[in-house]
């Protein structure tokens, strides 16, 4: 059975309408949405291990280029597994200091480049590829094919096109998957066997959170943290996250929740990712004190690490206090004080840091947000108004070079 631990627990939720509520779980379930059918069968698994066998000779490190959907979800989980990245370097903006980093690691050698776009002409990552193209060229001379990836969808497309007049390999995503729902596919699969990830942990535990879409509504955490959220629909919600390795979870959510259900002025909880502690000491005083300002929900991590920090000198009656027990203790403290104060508030607590774990999440949060779109009645997998910001922004690029 998957567990996952949120409060309040579902039985202290009012679920106001069953019957509403149990046939939204059975649709979701019998529809078998593209995100679902990737995680129940497998696809693009075989082909990523596959392409992996015949290139981890070539190269042992990877510079992953992607906007958004196409690298979040991988940062997440490499996050969330690892304290420290070994071999993949994530280039997920337009951004000098970093695209100078990407340089640098590609000139030292012994590393490959996979591109992602699942529409082959997302100008953020065919810009950010270009740039390395030249380094590429002039550090393995004929032979930078070999060192090249591309994935994208199976519809042909520019960047697809490109690859195969290069004999470039290309992996497939489905065509009918959102980016935002496609860490489970070759976008996130073949970058992570890279860094060691084992990948049938991970998909088990995202097919284990799809059992979660049987469970009664009175007892189901996708109803009941859906019904919190559901009633606030326009205040902002705050992420708390309580462990580092939380913040590109919270990020990749971020996407998700605002991107799939911010339609129609329907629903506009804008999700935005705080620091614990750190962020107490900026907004936390707003969340405490305007309860109608935020909905929050505190992601309180853990960590094994034991520091034990030297209080003698300011605080005798602390002494011995291993600084990880003040994290977690400061979460359910910040957790309490809302509950007290009236403020809508959720905790979920994590206390394993492995794939499979990391896989049951993501997937909960798929169904959570799934599940949450057809409450508010919009399209969970589009998102027309970036498209439009997006042909904005080409015509204003066109006129300065004009």
């Amino acid at each position: 059975m998957v567990r996952i631990k949120i409060y309040p627990t579902p039985r202290k939720v009012k679920i106001e309408n069953l019957e509403l509520e149990r046939n939204l779980l059975k649709n979701i379930y019998e529809m078998n949405a593209p995100y679902l059918r990737v995680i129940k069968e497998e696809e693009g698994f075989e082909e990523s291990k596959k392409l992996f066998e015949k290139l981890k000779g070539e190269f042992k490190n990877l510079i992953v280029i992607g906007i958004g959907g196409s690298i979040l979800g991988t940062e997440a989980i490499v996050d969330f597994c690892r304290d420290k990245i070994r071999n993949l370097y994530f280039l997920d903006n337009i951004d000098s200091k970093k695209i100078k980093k990407a340089k640098k690691i590609l000139r030292k050698g012994n590393c490959g480049v996979c591109v992602i776009s699942k529409s082959g002409k997302t100008l953020e990552t065919n810009l950010l590829f270009s740039t390395l193209l030249d380094d590429l060229k002039g550090v393995y001379k004929d032979s930078w094919i070999k060192k090249v990836v591309v994935v994208t969808s199976d519809k042909e497309n520019i960047l697809s096109k490109w690859a195969k007049e290069n004999n470039i390999n290309i992996l497939f995503m489905p065509e009918d998957l959102s980016g935002r729902f496609s860490v489970f596919s070759p976008v996130g699969l073949f970058p992570l066997l890279f860094e060691g990830i084992k990948i049938e942990k991970l998909l088990k535990g995202a097919k284990d959170s799809i059992g979660l879409l049987n469970f009664e509504p009175k007892k189901n955490i996708i109803s009941s943290t859906s019904q919190i959220l559901f009633k606030n629909p326009f205040k902002p919600l705050v992420i708390f996250t309580y462990g580092s390795y939380l913040y590109n979870l919270g990020r990749w959510f971020q996407q998700l929740w605002a991107e799939s259900l911010g339609k129609d002025e329907k629903f506009g909880q804008i999700p935005c990712v705080a620091i614990g502690t750190q962020d107490q000491h900026s907004i936390l005083q707003m969340i405490s004190d305007v309860k109608e300002s935020s909905v929050t929900w505190i992601w309180r991590g853990v960590d094994k690490a034991k520091i034990f920090p030297d209080l003698s000198f300011i605080n005798l009656e602390l002494k011995g206090i291993i600084l990880n027990d003040y994290l977690r203790l400061s979460a359910e403290g910040v957790y309490e004080a809302l509950k007290e104060k009236g403020v809508e508030v959720l905790l979920l607590d994590f206390n394993k840091r492995n794939e499979y774990e990391i896989g049951k999440l993501l997937s909960f949060f798929m169904l959570l947000c799934h599940y949450t779109s057809l409450k508010i009645g919009v399209d969970t997998f589009n998102q027309p108004a970036v498209e439009l910001s997006k042909k904005i922004t080409y015509e204003k690029l066109k006129e300065i070079i004009k």
